[in-house]
C-alpha cells in the first residue's frame, strides 16, 4: 500500500483571491446591466453566479456565527429569499420579484464586504495615506 496523505491541513500556494474578485467585479457590471434592462432571467442568474462565488465565504462566515443563537446564517437567508424570488416569478408579478432580486443583491454585497472583499474602509483620523 501507499503512503497515506493527507492534504486537508494544506494551504493554496496560489492565491486565487485577486481573480475571484475581478469575477464578482464582471458580474456586479452584468447584473447592473441586466437590471437595468429589465431582463429578470439573466440578473437572476447573475446573482446566482455571485452567490457560488461566494459559497466558500458564505460557509466560514456561517461557521464562524455558529455558536450564536441570534445569528440567522446566510445559506439560510439566501435560501429564503431565493424562495421568495420562485414564488413571485410564478405570480408574474415583476414588481415583487424586481424587489426580491434586489434584497439578494443587496445580501450577496453584504457577504462579499463582511468576507473582506469589498471596500477599503479607511479612519479619516488617521495620518497614514497610501
Amino acid at each position: 500500500m501507499g503512503d497515506y496523505y493527507d492534504d486537508s491541513k494544506k494551504t493554496s500556494e496560489f492565491n486565487e483571491a485577486i481573480f475571484q474578485l475581478q469575477r464578482l467585479n464582471f458580474i456586479w457590471i452584468d447584473s447592473r446591466k441586466n437590471r437595468e434592462n429589465g431582463n429578470y432571467q439573466k440578473y437572476k442568474s447573475n446573482l446566482d453566479s455571485a452567490t457560488i462565488e461566494l459559497s466558500p465565504d458564505i460557509v466560514r462566515l456561517d461557521n464562524e456565527n455558529i455558536m450564536d443563537k441570534n445569528y440567522i446564517s446566510y445559506k439560510r437567508k439566501i435560501e429564503q429569499i431565493n424562495n421568495e424570488i420562485e414564488r413571485s416569478a410564478l405570480m408574474r408579478n415583476r414588481n415583487l420579484l424586481y424587489k426580491k432580486l434586489m434584497e439578494k443583491e443587496i445580501l450577496l454585497r453584504n457577504i462579499q464586504e463582511d468576507a473582506g472583499k469589498g471596500g477599503k474602509l479607511i479612519d479619516p483620523d488617521d495620518d497614514e495615506v497610501f
